[in-house]
Parts: C-alpha cells; structure tokens; sequence
C-alpha cells in the first residue's frame, strides 16, 4: 500500500485517519444524545459526524496537526538527528 521510503507519512496518514473516526464516532453520540432530549432528526447525526471527521481529515487550516505537508519531512529529520546522536555515541562513522 505505501511505496518504499513513505513510512513516515503512511504512518501520519493513519494517525489522520484515526483522528477523524474517533471525531465521527463522537459526533454520533453526541447528536443520539440530541436527539433524545431534544427529538432531533437522527440522519443528522451522521451528517455531523461526516462533516467533522472530513474537516478532521482534511485539516483546512493546519490547526489540528501542524502543517500537514511538512510534518512527513520534520519527523524523517529527527530520526536522522537521532541515528547521528547515536553512531557519535558509539564512535561508529
């Protein structure tokens, strides 16, 4: 499913992916809770969940996880830094 070398982002994908079911799920509940006390219509519900977890996703304003197009490149940098911390250490060039 990802190509070689695109671990980092398939990695921040899924977190993205996660981040926006869990949004969907307690948008549900919440609206099941709305519609009890309230009477509300139950297909809102899931249109409320929908949009969430969209703009969960898609992240318009990098609010929510940083800037999504850079956060890839800065976590391959700390591993690089720390795979230079560590050869240091043990004297390996």
């Amino acid at each position: 499913m990802c190509g070689v070398g695109s671990a980092v982002h398939c990695a921040y994908m899924f977190r993205r992916f996660s981040i926006s079911a869990l949004w969907f799920v307690s948008f549900v509940c919440l609206h099941e809770v709305a519609w009890s006390v309230a009477g509300s219509p139950r297909v809102l519900g899931l249109v409320a969940g929908g949009l969430a977890a969209g703009f969960c996703y898609f992240d318009p304003f990098h609010c929510l996880a940083g800037n999504s197009s850079r956060q890839p490149e800065v976590l391959e940098e700390r591993r690089e830094l720390a795979r230079d911390r560590a050869r240091s250490r043990t004297g390996v060039v």
